[in-house]
């Protein structure tokens, strides 16, 4: 479940965000993400293939669809992201950066098995972004009304 997430206004009225990852056993992940959005009032989802890469902690996540590799690679969601810390059983935390030319964008997600991590491991994720120097003030509690 995503406890925590940083500030993005295309995601900002998005609730009930709950990520699976499921491992193919080749190094390869299948990520499902289901989500609320306000204006339909349903559950939505969406499904990516997941590459490790070499660095460790690292996957490199495509849109499952039948667009063409280099216009799914460019879709929201798609990316490279980066697992800055785990305990492989309550928590995780997640950072993605995207950088074109004069844009610079950072991503952060707390996520969690239930709706809330314990306050000892939030300060311990907070910690780990002030080690990297990422802002965690954008951070926000993620909506989980009518979940």
């Amino acid at each position: 479940m995503e406890v925590e997430r940083s500030f993005y206004l295309v995601e900002s009225p998005i609730t009930c965000t709950k990520v699976n990852f499921t491992g193919n056993g080749n190094e390869t992940l299948n990520v499902d993400i289901t989500y609320k959005t306000p204006w339909r009032r349903t559950i939505s989802s969406a499904s990516y293939d997941a590459d490790m890469y070499y660095e460790p902690g690292t996957i490199n996540m495509i849109l499952k669809t039948n667009l063409p590799f280099f216009v799914a690679r460019l879709t929201p969601g798609s990316g490279k992201y980066v697992v800055l810390d785990t305990d492989y059983e309550q928590s995780a935390l997640i950072y993605s950066c995207i950088n074109w030319r004069f844009v610079h964008a950072d991503f952060v997600w707390v996520l969690g098995r239930k709706m809330e991590i314990s306050p000892e491991m939030r300060v311990k994720m907070y910690s780990i972004l002030d080690k990297y120097n990422i802002n965690r003030d954008r951070l926000f509690i993620s909506s989980r009304n009518n979940c």
